[in-house]
């Protein structure tokens, strides 16, 4: 499985700086974080703090199903084609839990075989409605253990807004 790391652009910013005024770059002071980190992109010393791994095969599939398995809750996001169900698809599938994060990519592998998994899993999806009509779509049915916790509801009873006082803003 593949980790992901954000490219470095501040660093090659600096550079591609220094290379026009002739100089070479000055290696910035690491600053560290509340947590003493060093924050510094361009330190390679700097482990991630959360891992991210691109999903493009059955292996990898299999492989995240054993992360996911020791999970409680898990969160979940999708990215799609269009806004109806019916006649557009999922493009990316996006899981995170305690242990990393995982990009499903729906064109280049069948996200299915993680259905098991997440039906008896708290799901934390940002308008459920939306991405559960998706996921309906290709089968998906919520277990009986399983539950949805919906960001979107959550943030409207906090702000006690409803979803047509948004308009009147």
């Amino acid at each position: 499985m593949t980790l992901y790391r954000p490219p470095d652009y501040l660093g090659k910013a600096r550079g591609l700086h220094a290379t026009r005024l002739g100089t070479s770059p000055v290696p910035a002071r690491p600053k560290d974080d509340s947590k003493g980190r060093g924050t510094d992109p361009g330190d390679s010393t700097v482990k991630a703090t959360r891992k991210y791994a691109l999903i493009t095969t059955p292996d990898q599939v299999a492989e995240m199903m054993t992360y996911l398995g020791v999970a409680t809750r898990v969160a979940l996001d999708l990215e799609t084609t269009g806004l109806d169900p019916c006649r557009d698809r999922i493009r990316l599938l996006t899981l995170t839990t305690e242990q990393g994060s995982w990009l499903v990519d729906c064109f280049e592998v069948d996200p299915r075989p993680l259905f098991p998994i997440l039906t008896e899993k708290e799901l934390v999806i940002h308008n459920a409605l939306f991405d559960l009509g998706f996921l309906f779509q290709m089968g998906f049915e919520p277990g009986e253990n399983g539950g949805v916790l919906d960001t979107m509801l959550i943030s409207q009873l906090l702000k006690g807004l409803h979803p047509k006082d948004k308009e009147d803003e």
